[in-house]
C-alpha cells in the first residue's frame, strides 16, 4: 500500500470489479486510446489482469483510491514493458475518472508509483506511450520527468503514440 497526501493506492482485489465497472461505462475514462464504454466483463478481466501480474512480478497496477473516504478513482502502476520492447524497463500507465482529473491526483499517484518501482526492483527506465492527441497525458508525463524519445504507430490501436521514459539515473 501506497499512501500519499491525497490518495491511498492499494491493491486490486475482485471486490473492485463493480466500482471499476462505473468508472469503466464512462467513455471518458477510455477514451484513450478505446473511444468507447468498456463492459463488466472487460473490467472483470482487468482486475483479474492486475491481480495476476502482482503473482507473478511483485508490482504492478494500483487501484487508486481517495484517501478520505476510499472511492476508487481509477488506476495507476507499472507492468512489463512489452511495447516498445526496451530491456529492464517498467511500463508506467495511468487511468482516472473524469471527476478526479484537475486536482493534481495523477500527478500524485503516477510520482509515487514510479518511486516505488525504483526503489523495490532493479529497473533501469520507466517507459509511458501516450497517443499524439491526448495533451493531458503528455503534459503529465513531461511533469513527471519523462522525455519524449519518439513517435510510433501503436501495433494494438493504429493511432500515433509518443514514447517517453525516465530513467533511474534521471529519477534522482
Amino acid at each position: 500500500m501506497i499512501r500519499t497526501d491525497s490518495l491511498l493506492l492499494r491493491r486490486f482485489t475482485p471486490a473492485d470489479v463493480d466500482a471499476l465497472t462505473v468508472l469503466y461505462a464512462d467513455p471518458r475514462f477510455n477514451w484513450f486510446p478505446y473511444r468507447r464504454a468498456r463492459s463488466s466483463a472487460e473490467a472483470a478481466n482487468f482486475v483479474t489482469s492486475v491481480i495476476e501480474h502482482w503473482r507473478l512480478h511483485g508490482i504492478g497496477r494500483w487501484a487508486v483510491c481517495r484517501r478520505d473516504d476510499g472511492a476508487l478513482l481509477g488506476h495507476c502502476g507499472v507492468t512489463t514493458l512489452t511495447w516498445p520492447v526496451r530491456p529492464n524497463a517498467w511500463d508506467l500507465g495511468f487511468r482516472l475518472d473524469a471527476s478526479a482529473r484537475g486536482r493534481g491526483y495523477g500527478f500524485e499517484a503516477a510520482a509515487a508509483v514510479i518511486d516505488d518501482a525504483f526503489a523495490r526492483t532493479d529497473a533501469d527506465s520507466v517507459v509511458a506511450t501516450a497517443e499524439v492527441a491526448h495533451r493531458a497525458c503528455r503534459s503529465l508525463l513531461k511533469k513527471l520527468g519523462l522525455v519524449e524519445e519518439a513517435v510510433l504507430r501503436h501495433p494494438r490501436f493504429a493511432t500515433a503514440h509518443v514514447v517517453a521514459s525516465l530513467s533511474r539515473i534521471d529519477a534522482g
